[in-house]
């Protein structure tokens, strides 16, 4: 007697659904093409803020602007822009959410792509 035997099937979770570009993001809902300025967004945030001023000489002047005026020093700057995140550089320096927002999308204007790829 033969048995013949089912392909085995992909493990997932029963509820999962399978999702596309299009899809939801599990977190927000927001589809997913949405969600790259947000993974943007997060990995400025999470990047010392000396990364941020070597990678982009333009955003020193912006820091400055924004409030930060202690990297105006080039001491303070060498003393604390290798020590925090810029997401924990907003958190200390207290800036409202507005001007806070405002200031990382400058940021992200000077970090943004100049090519597709």
């Amino acid at each position: 007697m033969t048995q013949v035997m089912a392909a085995p099937t992909p493990l997932r979770h029963p509820g999962a659904v399978a999702r596309n570009a299009q899809g939801p993001d599990r977190r927000s809902g927001a589809p997913l093409a949405q969600r790259a300025p947000a993974a943007r967004r997060e990995r400025l945030l999470a990047t010392r803020v000396s990364r941020v001023i070597e990678a982009h000489p333009d955003a020193l002047g912006v820091l400055i602007d924004g409030g930060f005026t202690p990297l105006a020093n080039p001491a303070m700057r060498l003393a604390l822009a290798p020590t925090v995140t810029l997401g924990q550089a907003l958190r200390i320096r207290g800036l409202e959410d507005a001007a806070a927002d405002a200031l990382i999308d400058r940021l992200l204007t000077l970090t943004a792509p100049t090519e597709e790829g």
